[in-house]
């Protein structure tokens, strides 16, 4: 747990991924775990553990050795989390060729402001890019 606070004091400032490291499931899990690391441009993968004490202990270490962030997340968190992010920038995008205004929601959720072309535009840009949209007008 000793890393998990470490996490929390260096993560702080980044929101999106922090409360990610910092979700642990329940004890027993059997699902694996991914080790995330940011040397200042951004987070990245860097292996993945079977249990979370040996992801968080390689965490440890590594931070230490290479002077960077360094924090573990339950692999389907991690995969959901560069999911939403994707989602996001290719939203942005299509948002700006559509011309319409737009509301990201939690998840992969938005909410499209414009002409009933422009909202078709920009659903279209986003199936060419592959990724579905749930939107309300």
């Amino acid at each position: 747990m000793r890393v998990s606070l470490v996490l929390r004091e260096l993560l702080l400032p980044v929101v999106s991924i922090s409360a990610l490291l910092l979700l642990m499931p329940l004890p027993g899990s059997a699902e694996p775990f991914r080790m995330m690391v940011n040397h200042g441009i951004g987070w990245s993968p860097a292996g993945d553990f079977k249990t979370p004490k040996e992801c968080e202990q390689e965490a440890a270490a590594y931070a230490l050795q290479h002077k960077a962030q360094a924090g573990c997340a339950p692999l389907s968190q991690v995969l959901r989390w560069q999911n939403e992010v994707q989602f996001q920038q290719v939203a942005s995008s299509c948002a700006a060729d559509a011309r319409v205004q737009l509301v990201v929601k939690p998840g992969t959720k938005a909410t499209i402001l414009g002409t009933t072309q422009q909202r078709f535009d920009f659903d279209r840009c986003m199936a060419e890019r592959g990724q579905a949209v749930e939107n309300s007008k």
